[in-house]
């Protein structure tokens, strides 16, 4: 029997066992190598915050769960591509490599010369919201609205910044041509 083939590979462990890997190993490099990457840029001019971590309470012998403000990210990516008009994107459905810049608000604790290096990137925050909870927050935002689902992204990063223009810089590169399923 043959084994189950993805959609990124024409080998597969029988073939390993046979010399066909020799064959098929140049052509998947090549098709792998000359994928097209479009880019999609958002900025939104807001101070980044992270989604709260769900909470709970007891109601008799019932636990009940829940995220307080969860669903405001998602509000405010449906405005802004309301008010963007771009309300009617498709949606991204391909590989997406997910970048993201996130400007917090400089301290006012910080004296003019500090507040100069931290608008040049000189000095970065490493106070909360942690990386991975704004990372999460940003992906989650962004899901159902302008790639298909979260699961896509095979590539990710995010970077704290200072600025006196606080905002969210979304950079997303994705395959063209080829779903994924």
């Amino acid at each position: 029997t043959r084994c189950s083939r993805d959609w990124s590979s024409d080998v597969c462990s029988s073939d390993l066992k046979s010399d066909r890997w020799k064959k098929t190993l140049p052509e998947t490099i090549k098709r792998a190598t000359n994928i097209t990457w479009n880019t999609r840029k958002f900025t939104f001019y807001i101070i980044p915050k992270a989604t709260p971590r769900p909470r709970g309470y007891m109601r008799g012998k019932h636990v009940h769960f829940y995220v307080k403000g969860a669903d405001s990210h998602k509000k405010f990516i449906k405005y802004f591509l309301k008010v963007m008009k771009e309300e009617d994107i498709e949606l991204i459905r391909t590989a997406v490599k997910f970048d993201c810049n996130v400007f917090m608000p400089i301290p006012s604790s910080m004296k003019s010369v500090e507040q100069l290096c931290a608008e040049l990137g000189f000095i970065r925050p490493m106070s909360k919201p942690d990386w991975d909870n704004l990372a999460k927050t940003y992906c989650d935002m962004i899901n159902d609205y302008v790639i298909s689902d979260d699961k896509n992204i095979i590539d990710g990063h995010l970077a704290k910044y200072y600025s006196i223009k606080p905002r969210i810089e979304i950079t997303l590169q994705y395959e063209i041509g080829r779903a994924h399923v």
